[in-house]
């Protein structure tokens, strides 16, 4: 992939961050939207969610899952593994003051993880160019 390209759907996915996080679950695909709060240089994605939920124990299980972000006729998808991240400090730096509806009382919340998805491919399609 050129810089440019790189460049562009970097902008593009960190202006769209609702995604659709694709995980396996007894070999069968689930799919949810999902907010992601950031996204790395590297297309390393990332999400914060409750450590009791299904996707996590399904990223436990079985840790390949696909993300793509969708507007219009753009997308941008990232397939790779995830793993579960208790980090606080990590945890701190993503911490959204939105989430105190989730985690009431923060960033210390024992449920409160984030998920990281380390991309080993990246898809982009973007059918309002021409040819």
């Amino acid at each position: 992939m050129s810089e440019d390209l790189k460049q562009e759907a970097l902008e593009f996915v960190r202006e769209h961050p609702t995604s659709h996080l694709a995980t396996v679950d007894g070999g069968k695909p689930m799919t949810r939207v999902m907010y992601t709060p950031r996204v790395d240089d590297d297309f390393t994605v990332w999400y914060a969610t409750s450590g009791s939920s299904n996707k996590i124990r399904q990223v436990k299980a079985d840790p390949n899952v696909c993300t793509v972000f969708y507007e219009d006729a753009r997308w941008v998808g990232v397939c790779g593994q995830a793993k579960v991240v208790t980090d606080q400090e990590m945890k701190n730096e993503l911490w959204e003051d939105d989430w105190t509806r989730y985690w009431p009382d923060g960033a210390e919340n024992p449920d409160y993880v984030l998920m990281k998805a380390t991309p080993e491919s990246v898809d982009i399609l973007d059918l309002t160019k021409p040819e």
